[in-house]
């Protein structure tokens, strides 16, 4: 049996597909399973119970985890929690309540963020996406 050794590259950056029709936020945090919660400034729910849709973890890098969301035309307002563990509708934590303001942004949980409440962190910043993936 002839065995061959294969290199595969590292990707240091992903693919994020943009056909102009998509809102997405990203969120950089140190939790292994995360969700997202909508909703608008009218009162119209994204018909979703609390803590909203688990997101998928796009990448993992120095004991951070990134998650890509996007988030519907109509909704404005949302909410990253972090679940117990995974297919779980348990949030042991959240951040603050967060606006959409531009495609494209990533949000930064501190690592020592401000905590509001027992669950609730208040620390946190946006940044330009490209500047890390």
């Amino acid at each position: 049996m002839q065995t061959v050794d294969i290199t595969i590259p590292k990707e240091d950056k992903i693919f994020i597909p943009d056909d102009g029709k998509n809102r997405n936020v990203y969120f950089r945090v140190s939790w292994p399973y995360a969700s997202l919660y909508l909703w608008n400034d009218n009162g119209t729910y994204n018909n979703m119970l609390w803590p909203g849709i688990e997101k998928n973890r796009i990448k993992y890098d120095n004991s951070y985890s990134y998650y890509q969301c996007e988030i519907p035309e109509g909704y404005e307002q949302f909410i990253f929690a972090q679940l117990k563990n995974t297919g779980s509708n348990v949030a042991s934590s959240q951040t603050k309540d967060l606006l959409f303001e531009r495609d494209n942004q990533l949000y930064t949980l501190s690592a020592s963020g401000i905590v509001m409440s027992t669950t609730t962190y208040s620390g946190g910043q946006w940044e330009n996406i490209e500047d890390w993936l």
